[in-house]
């Protein structure tokens, strides 16, 4: 059974079946990663995340679609078996996560050249987006109302 885009073998031709696995998982593990800081995730991070996915696939260039359209459905899968095979976010499961993020770059230069760019350009917004949320979050949780100077 073919899980991964037709459109999608000429840019990923390159790499192992754990490296598309891992560049499929990466937004999941991007979300996990940062909403569980506090070492707990909570549903509204997951919801959020998924919005953001959606957002980027509608966003994005038509060489992404693709990727972002299968991570999008299937992320609700993918984010469950991560919380599931990294619960409790403990130090120690948060440093088994940004290790297979670390991963990332070189899977990246595998990839044809400009869907390798425009996928990382693209992640490194997602990452940016979903680590500004997450904090903007938890200010709002701690400063309800807006303080002069904090903004």
């Amino acid at each position: 059974m073919r899980t991964i885009p037709l459109v999608l073998d000429k840019q990923l031709e390159n790499l192992k079946i754990q490296e598309k696995i891992l560049l499929f998982e990466t937004p999941c593990l991007l979300a996990i990663y940062v909403a569980s800081a506090d070492q707990y995730i909570e549903i509204k991070e997951k919801m959020i995340a998924i919005k953001l996915i959606y957002l980027e696939s509608s966003c994005t260039a038509n060489s992404l679609q693709a990727y972002y359209n299968h991570v999008l459905k299937h992320f609700g899968k993918t984010f469950e078996k991560i919380i599931h095979q990294n619960s409790p976010f403990n130090l120690e499961q948060r440093t088994l996560l940004q290790k297979e993020l670390e991963k990332l770059p070189d899977i990246l230069t595998k990839l044809e050249p400009e869907f390798g760019k425009s996928l990382s350009q693209s992640l490194s917004v997602f990452a940016r987006n979903i680590t500004k949320i997450h904090t903007t979050e938890t200010e709002d949780f701690i400063f309800p109302f807006p303080i002069a100077g904090l903004a």
